[in-house]
């Protein structure tokens, strides 16, 4: 028999990761729209979509 509580962690974590995936994606969108002077947001949005941030 499941635990019901383990299978909400995991639907929760789920939700967070989902999530977590489309707020990088809407910030690495913002950057990429920059104008072309403001090269570090360019850098910055390669940095995100790696996932360096999170080191």
């Amino acid at each position: 028999m499941t635990d019901i509580y383990e299978d909400i962690r995991i639907v929760v974590q789920r939700h967070r990761e989902q999530a977590a995936a489309e707020e990088r994606s809407l910030v690495v969108d913002f950057f990429r729209r920059a104008p072309h002077h403001i090269a570090h947001c360019f850098d910055a949005a390669d940095a995100i979509e790696a996932k360096e941030h999170l080191k």
